[in-house]
C-alpha cells in the first residue's frame, strides 16, 4: 500500500549515507544493502484520496524505475482460508475457492461490464461460493460461518478458525451490532474523549467552532466510534501496534476477561503469543482524514 515515491526517496537516502563512507554505493540501489518488500497486488492497491484509476496505477511500485533491479518472489497460497480440515485431509471446496481468488487476481475469470461502462469490470461468482439469503444477509451470513455460535461462544478455537470480512467500515459494523447482541451477558460502553489539535486551527474560540457533540458524531477509517460497546467473553482485534514484543500488533484477536474503567483485560488467541493474558490502556489516536 506504500506509494513509490517513499521507495524512491528511501532509495536516494541510503545512497547518501551508505555512500558518504564507500562511493562505490552512491551508485547502488538502495546503497547496496538489501531491502525486503512484502506485499500483494491482488489486494488492495495504494489509496490515494479522491483519485482516479491513472494515479493509483502510477503510486505503485511496479511503476517505479527501482522494480526492473527487484527480485521477485510469489508464494501462492492462501492463508486466509485453510484448505485442510483437522485430520489432514485436502477440503476440496475450499480448496477451489482459494484457486478462483488467485484465478481473479491473476486476471483469469472472464469480466463483463454493464451498460454504459467502457471496460469489464464485473465478474460471475460461482453459486457454490454464494450464502442463500432467506431472511436478512447479516443473519444468513452470520449463522453460516458462526454455526451453533450461542453454545459454542466460549470456545477459542471455534472463534479463531472463523472470520467475516466486509469491504466497508459500514457493513462491519452492522456484523459487529448483531453479534454483540448474541453474545450472553452486560454491555459496557466506554465513551472518547475527543478534541480538536491546537495546532491544526487558527480559531481562538475552536471550542465554540467545533463544539464536543459535533465531534462525538464523527467517524473516521481506523478508529472507534465515539461509544464503544463490549462485552466480557467478546473477541476483539487491535488496530495498531501497541507492543509487538509482547504480541500486540496490528490485526491481533483477543478474547476480553474483564474490565476496568480506562483499561480492558484480554487474553490474546492469535500469533505466537496464545493464552497470555495483557492489559490494553485507552490510547491517543489522530486521524489523518484533513477533510
Amino acid at each position: 500500500m506504500t506509494q513509490r515515491y517513499a521507495f524512491e526517496a528511501l532509495d536516494k537516502t541510503l545512497r547518501d549515507i551508505l555512500g558518504s563512507k564507500q562511493e562505490e554505493n552512491r551508485g547502488k540501489l538502495f546503497g547496496g544493502m538489501p531491502i525486503l518488500l512484502g506485499g500483494n497486488f491482488r489486494q488492495i492497491l495504494p489509496v490515494i484520496p479522491k483519485g482516479k484509476r491513472q494515479e493509483v496505477i502510477q503510486s505503485c511500485i511496479n511503476i517505479s524505475e527501482l522494480w526492473k533491479d527487484c527480485q521477485l518472489f510469489t508464494l501462492s497460497r492462501i492463508m486466509r482460508v485453510n484448505e485442510y480440515t483437522a485430520d489432514g485431509q485436502l477440503d476440496t471446496r475450499k480448496h477451489l475457492f482459494n484457486k478462483w481468488i488467485l484465478d481473479i487476481g491473476d486476471g483469469k475469470v472472464p469480466a463483463k461490464s454493464k451498460e454504459g461502462e467502457d471496460e469489464p469490470t464485473w465478474i460471475q461468482i460461482p453459486e457454490e461460493f454464494i450464502v442463500k439469503s432467506e431472511k436478512t444477509p447479516i443473519e444468513d451470513i452470520v449463522n453460516t460461518i458462526f454455526l451453533d455460535f450461542t453454545q459454542r461462544q466460549d470456545d477459542e478455537e471455534y472463534l479463531r478458525e472463523r472470520a467475516i470480512l466486509t469491504p466497508r467500515n459500514d457493513d462491519a459494523d452492522e456484523i459487529n451490532k448483531h453479534m454483540l447482541k448474541r453474545i450472553k451477558g452486560d454491555a459496557m460502553t466506554f465513551k472518547s474523549s475527543d478534541e480538536i489539535c491546537k495546532g491544526s486551527t487558527d480559531a481562538l474560540e475552536q471550542h465554540q467552532t467545533y463544539p464536543v457533540e459535533f465531534l462525538n458524531k464523527l467517524n473516521f477509517p481506523g478508529v472507534p466510534p465515539h461509544k464503544l460497546k463490549l462485552k466480557i467473553g467478546q473477541p476483539i482485534m487491535l488496530l495498531r501496534n501497541v507492543s509487538p514484543s509482547a504480541g500486540l500488533c496490528n490485526g491481533t484477536r483477543l478474547i476480553i476477561t474483564d474490565f476496568q474503567k480506562f483499561v480492558i483485560h484480554a487474553r490474546i488467541i492469535t500469533g505466537s503469543h496464545i493464552g497470555n493474558m495483557v492489559i490494553i490502556p485507552r490510547i491517543v489516536l489522530t486521524s489523518t482524514q484533513t477533510k
